[in-house]
């Protein structure tokens, strides 16, 4: 993270710590995480601890990158002879002692945000009601971590008016030191939910964490809706209240009163997140000095906000990095470091737009800029727009262009073969084009993983085991229809201890993209012996025939001491070796010095079941001592595991030294604290009338009982959309309203009906996701979510959002 150059020494003052090191030294910008790429001798790697890694063990890997300066808690060892270091009792507390010291010297109004949910929307769309006026340091993303605020204060410098800063917690104690740091002026609530809710002893315990924020603040804000609660809270008598509101083919109209007036705004979203998020913004800007009349024109093209990088496959086996809402310099750096992390081995595209910056600082912000992608190795760079072409002679094998449709133009003279390509510009450059024209699917249909909420729900689970124990996470079918290739490298990135996957084909398709994270084989088939050798996979053997038959492959490749895990049998009646099997199990691993028994296994047949408790107390009862006697006769420890996503919520205790992470890691969960990851959309693509007594779709099951409104929808049983959902049973969403299939589901299209649902062509349908759980879905034809996420065929695009 880039910031005005600061000497360490004077941070070191500001932190009460020990200096070791050349007195003069400076660094201009911070780094907590030794997998960037950006290091050079003027950043600051800042060791941290957390429950499950030291930063320190990661001092050489930013050392060998090309820092120079570190704050940490331990003292330098003498191999980094030409570094300096900060030495402190805790990283993170100097941290945030640092920021709260440079807040101090900001005498500029800072806008704190804090709620469940909305405040990345709220901050971006605040940005945009905001920007014509103000030069505005903001949140980068969604930094609003005990970390991530300390670093987005310390971005704050003299030529910025105002700040806004987004601010969250996980549990009590968390939000006091974030006021502190961030010293706001002004303070947002936008919505109280359940997140992170069992930290806390109830829901008044999470709002009144939540509302310390608001203690020292000027004034702070939120919005009057339709008396629910969560509203209630308000500045004064002149907080806005909304009393209507009213959706159109094009827009949502707001009608709201404040200081005994009525007046109304509208915005192209249709959805009641958007509506409450939108109010909240303008009845801080009514505030803050903003009219009505500047506020209605404003509002009227609210920009979507894309909150994550999403990555997407692109024509020619290219892969499309779309980072299009807005560039600025915090997001080039963010951006171009997962360009780095994707790329491998490929060569790389960035396009980039003019950013938006003050006219004073425009040589050193293309300064900035220029150095970063010029460390791009194998880098063709694009610029559009007239500002980076004045600054051509900065950039190392560029290209520039006045506009985005002159580079579309010329797209044909390009090569994307194997290309990764960054899109990373601002909103009004318009470079979804350039996306449109170099994606390889165009469906319609769209399944969106959200990597954020991925590592959110890892977090989670990650804290309901100890320290010791390793985190197994399983893959398998396609990562639940998710791609496993992709998943893998961002569990692999998070430093899980173990791949899960159901057929060695599986694990040897990690291995070509590069995945070197030990990955278990659930189910070995003997021909496959040979692929789990040559690429170094962990086969589970359930019985004699499968073991004797490895032993002979390993044999033949004159290899010892294989790493198996044995998988046992303790009540779900599938494969595993039963508890009479012990015996020559154990004589034929005695003898046999090919392998090597590294791990002991088992399933629970209902661990999510309550009533079953007393059954899965049987099977641990059974695996442990199965367990133990194995361990006794070949004499070492194993990895033990039996939990998967609900055992680890529901017995913690039976964790041993490993769990299995499944569903719960997708979002799959009765548990409140874990999100969805994934989301299945559509478009609406006609719209038209049956007229009563008409008959819809093949084989004429529906009649229509009266002139009904019907939208076709671009997905069907060829998608994933089973026929299952037909004549009523399953709905869909649109524009926050349920819409039910009508007739039968056919291959490439299904019906659904919209009386009462206000819609036009091209609206968003949502199958499943934020509005409709899979679980819901699921339900309404009797089976599992595992079904509906494995069903999802591969022409189907798959988009992932960071």
């Amino acid at each position: 993270m880039m910031l005005n150059t600061i000497k360490l020494s004077t941070i070191c003052k500001l932190v009460d710590g020990r200096f070791v090191g050349d007195s003069s030294a400076t660094i201009n910008s911070v780094s907590i995480d030794s997998r960037n790429h950006f290091f050079n001798d003027k950043t600051l790697f800042i060791a941290l601890k957390s429950k499950k890694r030291d930063g320190h063990d990661y001092i050489l890997e930013a050392y060998n990158k090309g820092a120079r300066c570190f704050l940490v808690e331990k003292s330098p060892l003498n191999t980094y002879a030409d570094a300096n270091f900060i030495i402190v009792k805790d990283s993170l507390s100097a941290l945030q002692q640092w920021a709260k010291k440079h807040r101090s010297k900001f005498k500029n109004p800072v806008i704190a945000i804090t709620g469940s949910n909305g405040k990345t929307i709220v901050k971006e769309w605040l940005y945009h009601f905001l920007k014509d006026k103000y030069n505005i340091s903001r949140s980068p993303k969604s930094y609003n971590s005990q970390i991530g605020v300390a670093l987005s204060i310390l971005m704050l410098n003299k030529k910025h008016d105002l700040a806004i800063i987004e601010a969250g917690i996980s549990k009590p104690g968390e939000m006091a030191k974030l006021k502190d740091i961030i010293q706001p002026t002004h303070s947002i609530l936008t919505t109280i939910g359940n997140a992170h809710i069992e930290n806390f002893k109830n829901k008044n315990q999470l709002i009144k964490e939540k509302l310390i924020l608001f203690k020292d603040s000027k004034n702070f804000f939120s919005a009057k809706f339709f008396n629910d609660p969560t509203y209630l809270i308000e500045k004064s008598q002149d907080s806005i209240e909304i009393f209507s509101t009213c959706k159109t083919a094009t827009n949502q109209i707001i009608k709201y009163s404040w200081k005994n007036q009525n007046y109304s705004f509208s915005i192209p979203q249709k959805d009641r997140s958007s509506l409450q998020n939108a109010s909240t913004c303008v009845n801080f800007l009514l505030d803050f000095g903003y009219s009505p009349k500047e506020l209605a024109s404003l509002s009227s093209n609210l920009p979507s906000v894309a909150l994550r990088l999403e990555k997407r496959k692109g024509i020619n086996n290219s892969i499309i990095i779309d980072d299009t809402y807005n560039s600025d310099i915090k997001s080039i750096e963010i951006a171009l470091d997962f360009l780095i992390n994707e790329k491998e081995d490929r060569e790389t595209i960035v396009v980039l737009s003019d950013i938006t910056v003050d006219n004073s600082n425009l040589k050193q912000v293309h300064a900035k800029i220029s150095s970063l992608i010029n460390q791009l190795s194998n880098n063709q760079f694009i610029g559009i727009g007239n500002t980076l072409k004045k600054h051509s002679s900065l950039f190392k094998n560029g290209l520039f262009f006045k506009t985005t449709q002159e580079f579309i133009a010329d797209l044909t003279n390009f090569d994307l073969t194997n290309k990764v390509i960054l899109l990373k510009g601002a909103r009004n450059f318009k470079f979804e084009k350039i996306a449109a024209e170099i994606e390889e699917k165009s469906h319609e249909t769209v399944l969106s993983i959200d990597f954020q909420k991925l590592t959110e729900n890892l977090s989670f689970y990650r804290n309901s085991i100890s320290e010791n124990t390793k985190l197994l996470c399983m893959i398998k079918a396609a990562g639940y229809g998710s791609g496993s290739i992709e998943i893998g490298k961002k569990l692999a990135h998070a430093k899980v201890d173990y791949l899960g996957v159901a057929y060695t084909d599986e694990g040897v398709e990690l291995r070509k993209n590069n995945i070197d994270l030990p990955i278990l084989i659930m189910n070995a088939e003997e021909k496959s012996f040979n692929n789990i050798i040559k690429n170094n996979l962990t086969p589970s053997i359930y019985s004699l025939e499968q073991l004797d038959n490895f032993i002979r492959t390993l044999i033949d490749h004159s290899i010892f001491g294989y790493p198996i895990h044995l998988k046992f049998d303790t009540g779900m009646n599938r494969l595993g070796f039963k508890e009479n099997e012990i015996s020559p199990l154990c004589s034929l691993i005695a003898n046999q010095p090919e392998i090597r028994v590294e791990g002991i296994f088992s399933h629970l047949s209902s661990s999510d079941n309550p009533d079953d408790d007393h059954f899965s107390d049987a099977q641990f009862n059974l695996f442990e001592k199965i367990s133990d006697q194995i361990e006794k006769n070949i004499g070492y420890k194993t990895i033990k595991h039996m939990l998967n996503s609900s055992g680890i919520e529901r017995f913690p205790k039976k964790s041993y030294n490993m769990v299995r992470l499944g569903l719960g890691l997708y979002g799959i969960s009765s548990n409140k604290s874990i999100s969805p990851i994934v989301s299945l959309t559509t478009k609406i693509c006609q719209i038209k009338t049956v007229n009563k007594g008409e008959t819809i779709g093949y084989g004429r099951n529906t009649k229509a009982n009266k002139n009904t409104l019907i939208g076709i929808i671009p997905i069907g049983y060829a998608d994933g959309f089973s026929r299952a959902f037909s004549n009523g049973k399953g709905s869909v969403i649109v524009n926050g309203k349920k819409a039910f299939v009508i007739g039968n589901v056919c291959m490439d299209m299904t019906m659904i009906n919209l009386n009462g649902v206000s819609a036009q062509v091209g609206d968003t349908v949502e199958i499943f996701g934020q509005q409709q759980a899979i679980t819901h879905l699921a339900n309404t034809i009797d089976t599992i979510p595992y079904e509906i996420l494995t069903s999802i065929s591969e022409r189907v695009t798959r988009i992932y959002k960071e």
